[in-house]
């Protein structure tokens, strides 16, 4: 059930990014193109499954029943159900195993029949059965990843799905056949600095609701790169609370608990072309999701990010000033901070400030828009063959329509040559730190079948989080 609403909601969102992206009227007109034929999808179902009475729905079901009854004479039974299956490999390879196997392959697979009821019908004990099945199953595995290989041989075509089986079973093997993968070299000796304040709060004007630091918070620096798996996953788990639709209490302790560990995304040096926009009259954006025109003043841009208390600093056309210097009842903490970042434009310097806040709802749309970026392709990939021509596009072109912005980077001396990045906003530090780890061929970021969770797996073929989560996925199943 939770795969289907990760799915539905993924769809969703990707329609959501094409319609926030879109800026001419072709781009809009391909959008409500998209919009209609889900609508009208919605209305056929609705049509064929809403509108019956059950006595109209018995007889259909009726009717149904004794047109497709010969299917049931001549396929479902132990010998002949393999001529279903339209795989040439698969069909052969079951074809070919012995009756007893066959038989609870049969009543499993066919029949949906769970072990007890199995033993009770073979009558052997719902252990001895499960033994059985585990082992024709591997069985049939190994003999299909053989066929695979020998697939590989002659021409390489094997869909996704049968290519993550091999990578899953035999990865040894199929190393050999397409290369070893290396490991992702991106994320290693690397460094990188950014601020957070020790404690935040929720903080409400003109209902808007904001993150604030406390007022006797103060601000510490560190190292985003020194755990960026942690950083990165931790950022996808918050979103992924949304795209689950867990309750909105459960979400907004999720996203103070972020803020907490890791400080603001720095949304006002992430959204515009440039960190150094204070020294322009106006503020240009990339394309985002939060701000549609193309330009705004620079006073009126900071005026999102200051809703509370505003800094001391004057704007007049392209000369600005801002007095930094401690007010007598705060600590001198933040003028140490700015004159240890005094290298980075003047913007970031603001971000790292106790006046500057950012809203709720623009930090809830970010956690989301990256998980998208994860469960899309989760989503296309896994379930290719089950998805249609339309779908397929729309996460396609969902997945495309909103890009990070690069970091700039130098190379320092340190114990060894370091590359030292240069990043102006949080924000594009995890959107750049996701991007390495997904795209990388030995990705091990994974989607946990049972809780819907993201984590990193430290074995090639682990699709739980948890022994827990394995454990509770098992008894879901035997059900």
């Amino acid at each position: 059930m939770a795969r289907k609403m990760l799915k539905r909601e993924v769809e969703a969102l990707a329609l959501l990014r094409m319609e926030n992206a879109a800026r001419t009227i072709e781009d809009f007109e391909a959008v409500s193109k998209k919009w209609d034929t889900r609508e009208e999808s919605a209305a056929r179902k609705q049509r064929r499954y809403g509108f019956y009475t059950n006595e109209e729905v018995s007889d259909w079901l009726s009717k149904a029943e004794r047109w497709f009854e010969f299917l049931d004479i001549i396929f479902c039974n132990p010998q002949e159900f393999p001529v279903l299956i339209e795989d040439v490999d698969i069909y052969r390879l079951v074809a070919a195993i012995r009756q007893k196997p066959k038989d609870i392959l049969y009543l499993s697979a066919i029949r949906l029949q769970k072990p007890q009821q199995i033993a009770e019908i073979k009558k052997k004990t719902d252990r001895a059965i499960r033994k059985m099945k585990t082992k024709m199953i591997d069985d049939l595995q190994n003999d299909l990843c053989e066929r695979l290989l020998i697939r590989i041989r002659k021409n390489g075509a094997i869909t996704p799905n049968q290519r993550r089986l091999l990578e899953e079973y035999l990865l040894d093997e199929y190393e050999k056949f397409v290369g070893k993968r290396g490991k992702n070299m991106q994320l290693k000796h690397t460094n990188a600095w950014w601020v957070r304040h020790n404690r935040y709060e929720y903080k409400e004007k003109n209902e808007i609701l904001y993150i604030v630091p406390r007022p006797l918070a103060k601000p510490m620096p560190y190292n985003p790169m020194k755990e960026p798996e942690k950083l990165v996953i931790d950022f996808l788990n918050v979103g992924l609370l949304m795209m689950n639709r867990k309750p909105k209490e459960e979400v907004k302790a999720a996203v103070l608990d972020f803020v907490n560990n890791y400080g603001f995304l720095g949304f006002m040096t992430a959204l515009p072309t440039t960190p150094e926009f204070i020294t322009y009259e106006n503020v240009y954006f990339h394309l985002n999701h939060f701000i549609k025109k193309e330009t705004i003043s620079t006073e009126d841009y900071l005026n999102i990010f200051f809703p509370f208390e505003k800094l001391d600093f004057v704007k007049k056309g392209r000369e600005s000033s801002w007095n930094i210097e401690a007010k007598p009842h705060q600590d001198r903490t933040h003028l140490a901070i700015a004159m240890t970042f005094n290298k980075n434009p003047e913007a970031v310097l603001m971000t790292f400030q106790k006046e500057y806040a950012e809203r709720y709802d623009w930090l809830c749309r970010q956690f989301k828009d990256l998980a998208f970026n994860l469960t899309t392709p989760f989503i296309y990939y896994n379930d290719y063959d089950d998805l249609n021509e339309d779908t397929r596009d729309t996460l396609k072109q969902g997945m495309s329509a909103f890009g990070g912005t690069s970091p700039t980077y130098r190379i320092i001396l340190d114990e060894r040559p370091t590359l030292m990045w240069e990043f102006y906003s949080l924000m594009s530090c995890v959107q750049m730190m996701f991007t390495f780890m997904l795209t990388d061929e030995n990705s091990t970021i994974r989607i946990c079948k049972n809780c819907v969770k993201a984590f990193i797996a430290n074995k090639h073929n682990k699709s739980f989080c948890s022994q827990e989560c394995r454990e509770e996925h098992r008894r879901e199943r035997e059900k």
